[in-house]
C-alpha cells in the first residue's frame, strides 16, 4: 500500500515520499495565538529546511548525542526536530527562558540531559550566549542557530533510526522540584 506507515523506515523516509510526491503540498501550517496563520511549510521546502539542519547538526554532533532545542512556538521548532531526528540526535525540547529566574530551569535541563548543543533561533541564540558564558557549568556547550544557516549544496542526510531509535526527551515542568526527563 503506497500509504502504509510500515514501509518507511524513519521520518526522513517518509518526508522524502511525500516531498517527492507533493512537493507543492503544504506539510504543517502555523496557527498563532490569535488563530491565523503564521506560516506555512510545503513538503519539499520542509525537506530541505529539515536537510541542512541535519547535516549542520552531523557537523558538531553524533548519532544518540542530545540536543536542547530552545525556541519559540513555530515552523523553526518543527525544522529543527526534524532535523534532529533525521541526524540521529535526540531532540530536547525546552521553552526558552523569558526572564532570569527560569534560567536555572534551563541550566538543569542542559545539564541532565548532559546535552552538546543548543539549538535556537539566531535572535535567542544572542541573548543565550551571553547567559551561557556566565554559567561556568555550561562551559564547552556549542550554540546553533537554525533560521541563519544557509542554503547550499549537500548530500541528502541519511538516517539509520528506526522505530526503536529514542527520538526525543522531554521534560516535567518541575513544579515540585527538579524538572525531570
Amino acid at each position: 500500500m503506497l500509504n502504509d506507515p510500515a514501509q518507511f523506515r524513519n521520518i526522513g523516509c517518509w518526508l522524502q515520499h511525500w516531498a517527492n510526491l507533493s512537493p507543492d503540498k503544504v506539510a504543517f501550517h502555523f496557527i498563532g495565538d490569535d488563530g491565523n496563520e503564521t506560516g506555512a511549510l510545503s513538503y519539499l521546502t520542509l525537506l530541505n529546511d529539515t536537510q541542512r539542519v541535519a547535516h549542520q547538526l552531523q557537523q558538531q554532533a553524533k548519532p544518540g548525542d542530545r540536543v536542547v532545542l530552545t525556541y519559540q512556538p513555530g515552523l523553526d521548532f518543527i525544522v529543527a526536530f526534524l532535523g534532529c531526528v533525521q541526524a540521529g540526535l535526540i531532540a530536547v525540547p525546552v521553552y526558552p527562558p523569558s526572564s532570569p529566574k527560569d534560567w536555572p530551569r534551563f541550566v538543569k535541563i542542559v545539564l541532565n540531559s548532559e546535552a552538546r548543543l543548543v539549538a535556537t533561533t539566531q535572535q535567542l541564540a544572542q541573548l543565550s550566549q551571553a547567559a551561557i558564558a556566565m554559567t561556568p557549568e555550561l562551559a564547552g556547550i556549542e550554540l546553533l542557530s537554525t533560521d541563519s544557516l544557509q542554503a547550499e549544496e549537500t548530500a541528502p542526510v541519511t538516517c539509520s533510526a528506526d522505530a526503536n531509535t529514542l527520538a526525543f526527551l522531554q521534560y516535567t515542568s518541575g513544579s515540585t522540584g527538579n524538572p525531570k526527563g
